[in-house]
């Protein structure tokens, strides 16, 4: 469904958080007091942190899809983009530039950004988040850019998303076994909460305020 009102776009996103926290909630509960015995709370923590990541990369993904959706919806010519969109708009025609010594598709790429700057920008939501199924703090810096989203406050998390999400995601879905310590997967359960929580409230903020658009 296209997004095109900021209503949509709230209603979409909290639709999106909301089952994925209860889910969540869900987990933390099994983690607290779903386990008797140290095997056991063993496998529920590793089949927890998989799952917190999971939901940590598919928000992720699908809100920064809404957002998209969302600035496309807006119907926007290039020239009146941010640069960030313009880019994600030329996404593919950059590719094919830089992969390319034919001047024709050097030619592509300025024609499109010279004679195509006052017609409605291409954005396609399911091709604009790229996290390479490891959604790293790097690759979660890249999103941001994408997005024209501040990234700054998310610098300070760089230790819990590489190591407590990413990390321990990837030895636990290659069959190796990780030991978890309780306190460790509260600790990242609720900074992944509070990111979400976060990250809605920074694309709900970036509609509103019209952060899509180029600064005059």
């Amino acid at each position: 469904m296209r997004i095109r009102t900021l209503e949509q776009l709230s209603d979409a996103l909290s639709r999106e958080i909301v089952w994925r926290k209860r889910e969540l909630s869900i987990l933390r509960f099994m983690v607290d007091s779903g386990a008797t015995g140290r095997g056991e709370a063993g496998v529920i923590l590793r089949a927890a942190s998989a799952m917190l990541y999971a939901h940590w990369e598919g928000f992720i993904r699908a809100a920064g899809e809404m957002y998209v959706s969302f600035v496309a919806g807006q119907k926007i010519s290039l020239d009146k983009l941010a640069t960030n969109f313009v880019a994600l708009s030329t996404r593919t025609l950059i590719r094919r530039a830089i992969s390319s010594n034919k001047i024709r598709q050097h030619q592509d790429l300025v024609e499109n950004l010279i004679n195509g700057a006052h017609k409605e920008a291409e954005l396609s939501a399911s091709r604009s988040m790229e996290t390479k199924s490891n959604l790293s703090s790097a690759v979660l810096a890249e999103i941001f850019a994408t997005l024209g989203l501040d990234h700054s406050e998310f610098e300070s998390k760089s230790a819990m998303i590489d190591e407590q999400l990413l990390e321990r995601r990837n030895t636990v879905a290659h069959g190796e076994y990780l030991s978890i310590d309780k306190e460790s997967y509260l600790s990242a359960h609720s900074g992944v909460v509070e990111m979400l929580e976060r990250i809605r409230t920074l694309i709900e903020n970036a509609a509103a305020l019209k952060k899509y658009l180029r600064e005059n």
